[in-house]
């Protein structure tokens, strides 16, 4: 006769939990979104931060996600408000602009999305998430969101790392291309050692040690990255150190003009989209010379316009394990943009 057992509900212990349960299984929970941007900051709002930005891939609509854990101030309100913030500055709009473009490493003339990704288009096309943990949402709560078309999700926490999410509304699930309104996770190590253990299959061992094995490689492959990707951007605006400075960001620094108000370079140490260690340096508008003298190396990506003014374009640099190039690359980049 087979037993059951009741799993035992568990807070979580921070709001930074919950978040990283999606930020970590996003392709699982929402095959159809990339993750965008960690704790956005709009920019002329600097005491509000969003805390994730995403991409829904199949209407290319950006998703914002407030998460809470504990009752204080009201998720619904909140998330509306950057809704307000995001629209009263032309300017955000170019920025999420640019986000499409890096994140989709595409043209918008080419998808044929630029003719509907407009000012207002965009402004009335965010999708607005809120999620919580269970019976966190107040009736009053649920009824606003149902009336401004907010999604909420609840998630709940068991013991032996179970993950139980909900969304409160059927119809909600398909609006993120979700397939199923309640989705149950289990950790991945915790599941096969249940598998071993029932089964008594010696080979899950051996494939479990290899799977922690690369695991371990990776994370010090990227540490080793991260601390590379640092040091260039201190490196950069040390070159100018009157001009310019970077934002790190959650796979990147971006360096800023300051006199150009607008981003000159980008150092990626990690590829969001294909989630793998990927040192890579974008460059925007490399003179001529550089792009000769970096033949085959240096290679168009995108371009697109800047502030309705100028015409702006960015090419890659794949690194390689070549970090002197790329350090020497830098260095003449921004000897040439100390001299515009």
């Amino acid at each position: 006769m087979n037993h059951y057992v009741i799993c035992k509900k568990i807070n979580f212990d921070l709001e930074e939990e919950i978040k990283d349960i999606f930020r970590n299984n996003l392709s699982n929970i929402f095959p159809h979104i990339t993750f965008v941007d960690d704790e956005y900051v709009p920019l002329h709002a600097k005491g509000s931060r969003i805390d994730h930005v995403l991409l829904h891939n199949e209407n290319s609509k950006f998703i914002l996600v407030e998460y809470k854990k504990r009752q204080g101030r009201d998720p619904i309100n909140q998330i509306l408000n950057y809704r307000r913030l995001l629209s009263q500055k032309e300017a955000n709009f170019y920025v999420f602009r640019d986000l499409f473009l890096e994140i989709t490493k595409t043209s918008l003339t080419k998808t044929g999305i630029w003719g509907k990704f407009t000012e207002d288009w965009w402004k009335n096309n965010l999708i607005l998430v809120c999620i919580a943990p269970v019976n966190f949402f107040s009736r009053d709560q649920i009824g606003v969101s149902e009336e401004r078309n907010i999604i909420l999700l609840e998630a709940q926490k068991y013991k032996e790392d179970i993950y139980n999410i909900v969304f409160l509304r059927k119809e909600d699930k398909n609006l993120l291309g979700s397939s199923f309104q309640s989705i149950v996770m289990i950790k991945e190590d915790v599941c096969r050692k249940k598998m071993d253990g029932i089964n008594g299959i010696e080979k899950l061992n051996v494939k479990s040690q290899q799977i922690n094995e690369d695991k371990i490689e990776k994370e010090n492959s990227l540490e080793k990255i991260k601390k590379w990707a640092e040091k260039e951007a201190n490196y950069v605006i040390n070159l100018d150190a009157d001009n310019l400075y970077y934002d790190k960001k959650i796979n990147r620094y971006d360096v800023w003009d300051k006199r150009k108000k607008k981003v000159i370079l980008t150092i990626y140490f990690y590829d969001m989209r294909h989630r793998k260690v990927l040192p890579k340096i974008f460059l925007v508008n490399p003179s001529q010379k550089l792009k000769e003298q970096y033949k085959n190396k240096l290679v168009f990506k995108t371009k697109w316009e800047s502030n309705n003014v100028e015409l702006d374009e960015s090419y890659q640099y794949v690194i390689n394990d070549n970090f002197q190039e790329a350090r020497e690359l830098l260095l003449e980049f921004i000897k040439e943009s100390k001299g515009k």
